[in-house]
């Protein structure tokens, strides 16, 4: 396996680590690696309101996804693994919520709220003031093989 391999032993993408969604792993060497997760908690709301809900949770360290790592979530998430995600979560056996194919998630481009979804063919585009979007949060660790 490529992470092992690297040593990061257990983590790796599409997997639970650190209390988060394991999205991208970045720098990896034998010391360790620079990792995205996403929130398994889920909130919902317009795009006017996105930063009220999540003031709480920014003060832990999550944040809206940038555009870049709204792209990582894409890619890492889209189509057929999106569905083996949801497996994963599921088997936590927590309550969690699954990711929605259907829905929206909303990212921060450059202070404005935009969304994108799931599915293979998804467009990143500013959000409407009408529509209730999907809210993942996402922060960095660092994962130490030493």
């Amino acid at each position: 396996d490529y992470y092992a391999s690297r040593g990061l032993g257990d983590v790796y993408k599409r997997q639970i680590w650190n209390g988060g969604i394991v999205a991208g792993i970045e720098n990896a060497s034998s010391t360790g690696a620079d990792i995205l997760l996403m929130s398994l908690d889920e909130w919902s709301g317009f795009a006017f309101d996105v930063r009220n809900i999540i003031q709480e949770e920014e003060a832990d360290g999550w944040h809206l996804p940038t555009e870049e790592e709204a792209k990582i979530l894409h890619k890492t998430f889209s189509g057929s693994s999106l569905d083996e995600l949801n497996e994963t979560i599921e088997g936590l056996r927590n309550g969690d919520p699954l990711l929605d194919i259907e829905k929206r998630y909303v990212y921060d481009h450059n202070g404005s709220i935009y969304a994108f979804g799931f599915k293979t063919s998804s467009k990143f585009l500013q959000a409407g003031s009408t529509v209730k979007y999907k809210i993942r949060l996402v922060c960095s660790a660092h994962y130490d093989a030493g």
